[in-house]
């Protein structure tokens, strides 16, 4: 089972993303009965229809076996403290760590938001994923030929590899990138992403491609 802790924009396209994989999954958040009328009504139209249900945060985490971090950077930390021990779940971590008014990030170069996460989830397997896409592009992953591109890392490779299926079971170009610790080449990448979106006026439905003839030797 999945969990997508998270009902926002970004929780409610991650819900869509895993829906067309067929996979089941719930969604754990604060405010269950208000999410529950949104995701109903949401399931009536198809969007949602392998969401078993709408829980509380601890009763989503306990029922899984992957939990997704739909939440913003700020309040990832302290929602994976809140669990003393996670034992060996894997976590994926979707957050950028943005400074307010998307001037940058806080965490960078010698360490990432991924990292710090992991630190603090006692006995988990974090990966990092899904953090260069849009809500949008969460839904819409195809353009033209194309496919957009999904950058994962993470230091168990088992954990790794559960996240890249998902990642191609949704329609994603899945790009192995090894150890969490480069992760901090990920959350560059996504504010890069941000800025086009944001500051150059690109808007949210575009996506960052791999274009590739053939394996040149480095």
């Amino acid at each position: 089972m999945i969990a997508v802790l998270g009902a926002g924009g970004f929780g409610l396209a991650m819900g869509h993303a895993i829906s067309r994989t067929g996979q089941s999954f719930c969604f754990g958040v604060r405010e269950v009965e208000t999410v529950a009328v949104s995701v109903d009504a949401i399931q009536k139209m198809d969007a949602l229809k392998t969401c078993t249900g709408v829980h509380a945060v601890e009763t989503a985490i306990r029922s899984s076996d992957l939990v997704i971090l739909a939440v913003p950077y700020a309040a990832a930390t302290p929602l994976v403290q809140s669990i003393t021990d996670w034992s060996g779940k894997i976590v994926v971590d979707c957050t950028n760590p943005l400074k307010a008014g998307l001037t940058g990030l806080e965490v960078g170069h010698n360490d990432s938001a991924a990292e710090q996460i992991a630190r603090h989830a006692s006995n988990a397997r974090v990966v990092k994923a899904f953090s260069t896409l849009s809500a949008y592009v969460l839904e819409h992953p195809t353009f033209g030929t194309g496919r957009a591109f999904l950058p994962v890392c993470g230091d168990d490779p088992e954990a790794r590899a559960r996240v890249i299926e998902l990642g191609r079971l949704m329609g994603f170009d899945v790009v192995d990138i090894g150890p969490l610790a480069h992760a901090r080449y990920i959350e560059p990448f996504a504010m890069l992403g941000i800025q086009l979106a944001v500051q150059r006026r690109y808007g949210h439905g575009f996506a960052l491609g791999v274009m590739q003839r053939e394996r040149v030797a480095v």
